[in-house]
């Protein structure tokens, strides 16, 4: 199975890279692996220039970021991995490392291992978790941010810590179907969740519905996986990191509450995507590639 997808992925992504953006032209991407930790990781590499590291989030794999890969590898060479646990990588365990800071470490040895110096390093959601914790443990493989409705510095107004009991209550009855062993049901309620929608996955194009099933089983070392440290404003306001904060513009409230908490801790700009749920990166990827594209040109080459 995992030999049909890796064929399979690279036969669309040579197909994607194949279209061009206005008059530009890309070398097509490549599906690649690279040992890390006692851990092989898929990532598709594409493009030419300074290197962007894209990072998805949870029940999700590389194929996330497919339709603003193809974008921003116009003008940039773009990494796109597939984490621990999540497909088409081989589990080498019982999912006993699944941890935030293990993605940390997977990520810094994929870009040591990359031999590109600092990266620009992309993510959305538990990807946006990944990179600011990433930025902060290892400050020189990190040449800017781009964090797409993170929540990594608990906002604390009242409003705020309502939106957190809300998401707690919908994402609740996610955790016990991962803890009863019903992973595919696990996915699909998580997925409501994050959209703030009970029939979500039901109106999911298949391609969507089909990559959330292929990343069902980590639902169960995501559900078991220990708490992050916390980390503050004060922490992030030290770093000398060029930032961007994308957030859709109807995600729900805690993505929302999270959103403009970090971009206050990085002193950053806060681009709304129009429309754009925590799914923008699929659902409205000509905007969002815009959106990374402008920060991105402004950085020093």
């Amino acid at each position: 199975m995992q030999r049909a997808f890796m064929t399979g992925l690279l036969l669309v992504l040579s197909l994607s890279g194949c279209q061009g953006i206005g008059s530009h032209a890309t070398s097509g991407p490549q599906t690649k692996q690279m040992a890390v930790d006692g851990a092989t990781l898929a990532y598709v590499d594409q493009g030419h220039g300074p290197t962007v590291v894209m990072v998805h989030g949870a029940f999700s794999d590389a194929r996330n970021w497919d339709d603003i890969r193809v974008r921003v590898a116009q003008r940039y060479r773009v990494v796109v991995p597939s984490l621990r646990y999540h497909y088409p990588n081989a589990w080498t365990d019982d999912g006993a490392r699944y941890s935030l800071s293990q993605h940390v470490d997977d990520v810094a040895a994929l870009i040591r291992g990359l031999g590109a110096g600092k990266v620009h390093v992309v993510g959305n959601s538990m990807g946006s978790r990944i990179a600011g914790y990433l930025a902060l443990k290892h400050p020189e493989l990190v040449r800017s941010l781009v964090l797409g409705d993170p929540f990594i510095v608990a906002p604390t107004s009242d409003a705020a810590k309502a939106a957190i009991a809300d998401w707690q209550k919908d994402a609740a009855p996610s955790t016990a179907a991962a803890r009863a062993g019903d992973m595919k049901q696990s996915a699909k309620i998580l997925y409501n969740a994050v959209l703030a929608d009970p029939t979500a996955f039901d109106r999911a194009p298949a391609a969507v519905q089909q990559r959330v099933m292929d990343n069902a089983p980590s639902m169960g070392p995501y559900s078991r996986q220990p708490a992050a440290a916390p980390v503050t404003c004060d922490q992030f306001r030290t770093l000398r990191i060029p930032a961007l904060v994308i957030g859709g513009a109807r995600s729900r409230a805690i993505f929302r509450a999270g959103a403009e908490t970090m971009a206050s801790c990085l002193d950053a700009r806060l681009v709304d995507i129009p429309d754009g749920r925590h799914d923008w990166f699929a659902a409205q990827p000509a905007a969002g590639a815009q959106a990374i594209l402008a920060f991105l040109d402004q950085q020093p080459k």
